[in-house]
């Protein structure tokens, strides 16, 4: 299976700027009829934000029991009023817990039958409809439905030239998803890392078809009922040297923004907004374009609320072939109000010692909200070092080292 990146809340910095060519001489982005141009190769003036100071903070302990183990793969797909739900493709298992964090029911199908998945691609949690959607891999070319028992309900097809896919709940009665096709040429990976080397090339992808990767899909019968008009004809890759092996980051950044959605693909110059009315608008446009980007700078939403966007922005060096040097990574943050652009990082008063990071697995569908996960391993050192503060300290005082994540759920103000 491909691995794709849930990039979630780790200890660390963006601690590589300064890599641009170009010096800023403005601070604003142009607003022109409600649409940012954004250079994108700018430096930008620096900030250190508290994130207290503009947001909310909850803690979440997931429930350790002997059967509800998590392991580092754990992604956080869902969180609601009522609902934490995840999954991991080592065990094959969806876990969906409830608000304070008690384990309500898992999801264990795996098999070859064909009411079983036999590979876990993605997944979807409908609250409304009270289903999870289980993507297999494009080999397979299904998508089975089970009830929050876990008892079979149905099976959508799709179409197995589709080398990845990714699911959004659109609406009640349709998904959201964006695919790769798997007749590719040669996968070129354009690198960032944590410390490691590579011998992999750092280049463009590029995809025969389709051009047209964002489509709108039937829950009932898998049936295509739109395909959106955004044209990506290149597909770039981001990938990063980390945990032992190589993993990429080329699938789209798309986030839920209340009832719309913000799609943002690393390979387009344009982050959209998407209306439950099906009407596709831009947000942002940025410059210089891809197709003349040198060096070749990728950038993606991160998360956006009603006063900011937070954008990853990566830019190549050109002169670099080794993993630690290939990629410079920093985030940026437009003010939706004034037009103000930083790079900024972000610090947590429960855990001052170390940043936070901006690029989080999952926004979700209430406004200004947005979560990810710590391993709580990692927070022991800090507590017996006396570290932590807060509800945070108080929280990791309550649990065993090998317990399982805590989600972090930070709410904008």
């Amino acid at each position: 299976m491909k691995q794709e990146i849930f990039i979630i809340l780790v200890a660390m910095a963006f601690a590589f700027a300064g890599c641009s060519t170009k010096t800023a001489k403005t601070v604003i982005a142009v607003n022109t009829d409600g649409i940012f141009s954004i250079d994108i190769s700018m430096s930008y003036p620096h900030k250190e934000i508290r994130l207290q100071s503009i947001a909310e903070i909850e803690y979440v302990a997931l429930e350790t029991t002997n059967n509800v183990l998590l392991d580092e793969g754990f992604r956080l797909t869902s969180l609601s009023d009522k609902y934490i739900v995840g999954w991991q493709n080592k065990t094959h298992e969806v876990f969906i817990f409830n608000r304070n964090g008690k384990i309500a029911a898992k999801i264990n199908q795996f098999g070859q039958s064909g009411a079983e998945y036999s590979s876990m691609e993605h997944i979807l949690f409908d609250e409304k409809n009270e289903e999870v959607f289980v993507a297999e891999r494009s080999e397979v070319g299904r998508i089975q439905v089970y009830t929050l028992k876990g008892e079979y309900k149905r099976t959508l097809n799709y179409s197995k030239t589709y080398s990845d896919i990714k699911l959004h709940n659109f609406d009640d009665e349709t998904l959201l998803i964006y695919v790769d096709d798997q007749r590719s040429s040669m996968l070129r990976l354009f690198l960032s890392s944590s410390g490691q080397t590579s011998n992999v090339s750092p280049d463009v992808l590029q995809f025969v078809d389709p051009e047209r990767p964002y489509m709108l899909m039937s829950k009932k019968d898998g049936t295509i009922t739109n395909e959106l008009n955004i044209v990506i004809p290149e597909r770039y890759a981001l990938s990063y040297v980390g945990e032992g092996s190589l993993r990429q980051w080329r699938l789209p950044n798309n986030r839920y923004h209340g009832q719309d959605f913000v799609i943002s693909d690393m390979s387009s110059d344009t982050i959209y907004k998407l209306t439950k009315n099906k009407e596709l608008t831009p947000l942002f446009v940025r410059k210089p374009p891809l197709s003349t980007s040198k060096p070749l700078v990728l950038w993606s939403s991160i998360f956006m609320t009603d006063n900011f966007s937070v954008i990853l922005r990566a830019t190549k060096n050109e002169s670099s072939r080794d993993a630690a040097t290939a990629v410079y990574i920093d985030t940026l943050m437009l003010n939706l109000n004034t037009g103000e652009i930083n790079t900024v990082v972000f610090v947590n008063d429960d855990l001052p010692s170390a940043r936070w990071s901006a690029t989080i697995g999952v926004q979700l569908d209430q406004i200004n909200v947005v979560a990810g996960l710590i391993q709580t391993p990692s927070l022991f050192s800090a507590y017996k070092e006396k570290l932590l503060k807060g509800d945070l300290e108080k929280l990791i005082a309550t649990l065993k080292e090998d317990d399982n994540q805590i989600v972090m759920i930070v709410k904008f103000k």
